[in-house]
């Protein structure tokens, strides 16, 4: 039997739907390992994991794609508003972390979308979270920046500069 697996994923915990049995594994490299051996189960059971899907959670979903892919298991992040459209069309209103590995398990199998390709090598990627660190700092200096031309208390002005690392002049 083909199976589509359905992840809801959390910082702490994977809410899985596997065969229609909701399983909970914790979002570390133990417990995806432990994700792995069930699924390498299922295929000792004749089942066919056709996709693993999940959806982007700001980054928590890492992990688990990087350790699936290793492994040559087929993983789709999906879009998150993709998922809760499909859920909006079926009516689904509810939510909570079992029913959402339902549903992108559900959206999954019919929607058929592709595996993601591992695109980038390991050092691609490290300069990729590189690059994206020093847009969030550069933002961050930006709003100190933006802060310090409103203040006029010296002791907050004082705290602004020493945040992005302007020299205080008395």
């Amino acid at each position: 039997m083909k199976l589509y697996v359905g992840i809801d994923v959390s910082k702490n915990t994977l809410d899985v739907f596997l065969n229609n049995n909701n399983l909970n594994f914790s979002n570390t490299t133990p417990g995806i390992g432990k994700l792995l051996k069930e699924l390498k189960k299922q295929q000792e059971e004749n089942n066919e994991i056709s996709l693993v899907s999940c959806e982007a959670s700001g980054g928590y979903e890492k992990l688990l794609v990087k350790l699936l892919q290793e492994h040559k298991v087929p993983i789709h992040v999906a879009h998150a508003n993709k998922v809760r459209a499909f859920a909006k069309a079926k009516g689904l209103l509810a939510k909570t972390d079992k029913i959402d590995a339902a549903l992108i398990s559900e959206y999954a199998r019919i929607m058929s979308p592709p595996a993601d390709e591992k695109l980038r090598t390991e050092s691609a990627e490290l300069l990729g979270e590189l690059v994206k660190r020093r847009e969030q700092l550069q933002n961050q200096a930006q709003q100190e920046q933006n802060r310090l031309d409103k203040e006029h208390l010296a002791a907050v002005i004082k705290s602004i500069k020493s945040h992005i690392g302007v020299q205080w002049k008395n």
